[in-house]
C-alpha cells in the first residue's frame, strides 16, 4: 500500500534492467529464449528475446501500457537484454497487485548466463512511503544513513589494535604464556 503525505496522488518511478549472455549462435541446434513480464496495477510491460542458432535473433516488446505519459522508455535493447524506465501514478492508500516474472530457456547445448542480472527498483518521491501486505517484502522506510568512511577506518583500526594486543610474543627459549 502506498501512502502519500497530505493525501492526493504521486508518480512512482519503476526501473527494470535485465542483461545476460548466451551462445546460441555457436552451434547448429542451439536455442535460447528469455521472457520478462512486469505488471503493477493497471500498467504492464513484457519483453521477449531469443536466438535460434544465430539464424533468427529477436528482441520484441510485446506489451508496454498504462504508464504515466503512455509507454515506458526502453534502452539498450538486444536479444539478450533490455533497460526499462517508467512511472505509474498512485493515490493515497491505494493497494495494487505487483507481478514480476522471468522465464529463461537454454536448449541443445546453449550456455546462458543470467545470474543476478535482473534488477528492479521503485523510486518514491519525498512524502511517499510504501508497505507490503506482509509488512516485510518491498517495504521502504526512510533512507538509512551509510557509515562515513572515517567511521569504517576507525572501526578497522580498533579491531586491528585489539588483535595485536591479543598477540603476545614470548622471549626465546620460553614456552607460551599461559
Amino acid at each position: 500500500m502506498f501512502h502519500v503525505a497530505g493525501g492526493g496522488s504521486a508518480n512512482i518511478t519503476v526501473d527494470l534492467t535485465v542483461h545476460g549472455t548466451e551462445n546460441a549462435e555457436t552451434c547448429a541446434s542451439c536455442f535460447y529464449t528469455n521472457t520478462v513480464e512486469l505488471g503493477i496495477g493497471g500498467a504492464g510491460f513484457v519483453w521477449y528475446g531469443s536466438d535460434n542458432s544465430g539464424d533468427f535473433t529477436q528482441s520484441l516488446i510485446a506489451a508496454n501500457y498504462g504508464w504515466v505519459g503512455g509507454a515506458g522508455a526502453v534502452s539498450n535493447q538486444s536479444q539478450t537484454g533490455i533497460d526499462f524506465l517508467a512511472q505509474f501514478q498512485v493515490t493515497d492508500g491505494q493497494d495494487f497487485e505487483f507481478d514480476l516474472n522471468q522465464g529463461l530457456t537454454c536448449a541443445n547445448g546453449t550456455d546462458c548466463n543470467y545470474l543476478h542480472t535482473l534488477q528492479f527498483s521503485l523510486s518514491l518521491p519525498a512524502g511517499v512511503s510504501h508497505t507490503s501486505g506482509s509488512g516485510v517484502f518491498l517495504t521502504q522506510t526512510a533512507n538509512a544513513a551509510a557509515p562515513e568512511p572515517g567511521s569504517v577506518i576507525l572501526l578497522g583500526t580498533a579491531l586491528l589494535y585489539c588483535g595485536l594486543c591479543r598477540f603476545r610474543r614470548t622471549p626465546e627459549g620460553q614456552g607460551p604464556v599461559s
